[in-house]
């Protein structure tokens, strides 16, 4: 018999969603300076690795963020999955 501990479960997402909050404020690297570098540096080729660079990174975290939160979903989802069977069980045991 598996037994799951459903109450560390939720707190292991929980946890992983404030990771994927940490991770979505380090977004956007470069913001709006990015931009009026741009805009000052027209023909600049060095300007343009840059912007790239940092929309790269932000493409990143944005998909790290979104696999924490994923992974946190998913973690909910298996708990209430295993209360769900728990309580099943008990019904179906007549406990």
């Amino acid at each position: 018999m598996v037994e799951f501990d459903t109450g560390l479960m939720r707190a292991m997402a929980n946890e992983h969603r404030g990771h994927a909050d940490a991770v979505e404020a380090l977004t956007p690297f470069g913001g709006e300076e990015v931009q009026l570098a741009r805009a000052r540096m027209q023909k600049s080729v060095f300007a343009v690795r840059i912007e790239e660079s940092l929309q790269a990174m932000d493409n990143v975290t944005d998909l790290h963020a979104k696999r924490l939160r994923s992974f946190a979903d998913l973690t909910d989802a298996a708990a209430t999955a295993a209360d769900q069977m728990d309580e099943d069980n008990a019904v179906k045991f007549g406990g």
